[in-house]
């Protein structure tokens, strides 16, 4: 395949990938996050979400699903980074979520 060609199809499946992700997204916008907790709970999904302390979202979505899905049976951890807003990138230390993982996979 010469190169033009192989470009032409390298951006016909980009662009075929990235509908089927906006269709998706455009899906899963319909409902709300909290909708989806009880099928990740009955099948046992834990769930782990680093998150900051002064994020606008913390209390309305953070704390409420922590608390809606250990009402569920789900298991949950949350790390919180103290002083940051939205957009925590990661935790100082990633152990806990490196064991979060391992616990996760076993």
């Amino acid at each position: 395949m010469k190169l033009p060609a192989l470009v032409s199809k390298m951006a016909v499946d980009l662009i075929q990938h990235l509908a089927a992700q906006f269709v998706l997204f455009q899906k899963m916008a319909k409902t709300q996050p909290l909708d989806n907790l009880p099928p990740l709970a009955k099948a046992n999904v834990p769930l782990l979400h680093v998150c900051a302390s002064l994020d606008p979202w913390f209390k309305d979505n953070t704390l409420e699903v922590e608390k809606l899905y250990k009402k569920l049976g789900g298991k949950v951890e949350v790390i919180v980074k103290k002083g940051e807003g939205h957009y925590p990138l990661a935790p100082e230390d990633p152990a806990p979520v490196v064991d979060f993982i391992t616990r996760a996979a076993m």
